[in-house]
């Protein structure tokens, strides 16, 4: 279980995943409990479904079983102003970015320079020992070393942060990403976290990773993260954008170019990337990339015994030969038929 330390979201294991997901398990985290104490508090999971947290309490009560403590608990935790609104958990038939609705301030702050510089440049890491040892983590995954520099790849020193700067068009650095080595856990350095007063807070909410580097004239990738990035950077393709986070409306309105590579990963929540790549590009060219097209190489962690597997993002693949196989076999999204299943309640629930 993590709290996060940039909301108000307490972030676990699905616990309807037995019920709800299709193999039964949350193996990466998905689901999070947003506490409200001006209304309703509220649940989201990216595989299965969303909700008020009292319609979750209700499930668990007859699925898993409650005790009448924890619900009592709920019941008196739980007042908030009658006079507020109730929140809209659902929109279209699309799930809200619940976990995106963070503050962030009206204006577009950019992070002040000298808590960016608390974070040196990899490239000038004065630690040659963390220095080699995240640029051989990287170099693995097929990441070059230069293109951890042109995207100012930063660490903090005496602990295994790598932080990605979200930097837009303007050179300035507007988010902190960080990501702890040789663990998936993502989360961004906020402003309380360094200390600085609320007034001074800093982000918005249209940021995307590569923004520095984008041409909205020819075509663009949209994919999930930084590793997918970098690794389409490295094999050689470039105008690639990294939404870093849900993708929303304030994000869709700055992508104007007309033909659109939805690169988002091959699983349930990367599907929801594509449903709204539909929903906010409707109109232009965009393309679907199933990235499950080719087979990759893994290796077990006990054994370390090489397998091979279907490439799950941009990040799995190997050789330019797997993307231009990819691309030359891109779907319109105006003819595929995704699989919506896991984005509907399942019947017991309701």
């Amino acid at each position: 279980m993590k709290i996060s330390d940039e909301e108000d979201w307490i972030r676990c294991s699905c616990p309807l995943a037995r019920h709800t997901h299709s193999k039964g398990t949350d193996e990466n985290p998905s689901f999070g409990v947003a506490v409200n104490d001006k209304g309703e508090s509220g649940f989201h999971c990216f595989t299965c479904r969303s909700g008020r947290l009292f319609d979750l309490i209700h499930i668990l009560q007859f699925s898993i079983g409650i005790r009448v403590a924890a619900i009592d608990f709920y019941s008196m935790a739980e007042i908030f102003d009658p006079d507020a609104e109730t929140t809209d958990w659902t929109t279209d038939g699309f799930y809200k970015d619940l976990y995106q609705e963070e503050y962030v301030p009206q204006k577009k702050i950019a992070a002040p320079p000298e808590i960016v510089e608390e974070f040196p440049l990899l490239e000038f890491c004065p630690n040659e020992e963390d220095q080699v040892l995240i640029e051989n983590y990287f170099i693995d995954r097929g990441i070059s070393v230069e293109m951890l520099h042109e995207y100012d790849t930063r660490m903090q020193l005496g602990s295994r942060y790598i932080i990605f700067p979200i930097i837009d068009t303007d050179r300035e650095v507007y988010r902190l990403h960080v990501k702890i080595l040789y663990d998936k856990t993502f989360f961004y350095i906020t402003p309380e976290m360094m200390g600085v007063p609320e007034q001074e807070q800093w982000g918005r909410k249209d940021y995307w990773y590569g923004m520095q580097f984008y041409d909205p004239t020819r075509p663009v990738h949209l994919v999930e993260s930084e590793t997918d990035v970098l690794r389409l950077r490295s094999l050689g393709i470039d105008n690639i954008l990294g939404s870093c986070g849900p993708l929303n409306k304030w994000k869709a309105e700055r992508i104007t170019n007309e033909v659109i590579y939805s690169g988002f990963d091959s699983d349930p929540a990367g599907s929801k990337f594509t449903l709204k790549a539909m929903q906010f590009f409707r109109g232009r060219q965009v393309y679907r990339l199933n990235w499950d097209l080719v087979q990759v190489r893994w290796y077990t962690k006990i054994q370390k015994r090489e397998r091979i597997r279907q490439a799950k993002d941009a990040g799995d693949l190997e050789t330019l030969d797997q993307y231009n196989h990819i691309l030359a076999h891109k779907v319109a999204l105006a003819e595929t038929s995704l699989d919506m299943s896991h984005l509907q309640y399942r019947s017991a629930w309701q």
